[in-house]
């Protein structure tokens, strides 16, 4: 859910007229690099719990300490990616905060259009 949120916040900002179009550009591909980057992490500790539980299975009389031992560096990869996807997650949030004040500065600084609408009595 949240990528396709992602996905459509950045084709709707596409649309807006930035001042610095270039910048915009460059800052949406980086944050879809670090989304890359995230899904990579999560797949990768998919892949980690796997492997817990076929450590698990394999050793069905392993208990306490031993089952312990056995698991914790699937436990150590798993928390050092937890801090990698937090980390990524604050960059992509300081990026899209990036990408809105450029588009809130870009509508500021469009002039105002002259209505041409005709008003009563005219």
């Amino acid at each position: 859910m949240k990528k396709l949120l992602l996905l459509l916040m950045i084709a709707g900002l596409t649309n807006v007229i930035f001042a610095d179009r270039a910048k915009a550009i460059a800052s949406q591909k980086e944050i879809l690099e670090l989304a890359k980057k995230r899904h990579a992490i999560q797949s990768d500790n998919l892949e980690q719990r796997a492997q817990m539980i076929a450590a698990m299975e394999a050793s069905p009389d392993a208990k306490g300490k031993d089952l312990k031992a056995k698991l914790q560096p699937f436990h150590d990869k798993l928390k050092a990616n937890k801090a990698e996807i937090q980390k990524i997650n604050e960059s992509i949030k300081a990026k899209r905060k990036e990408l809105r004040a450029m588009m809130q500065a870009s509508k500021k600084k469009k002039e105002p259009v002259e209505d041409l609408t005709p008003q009563d009595g005219e």
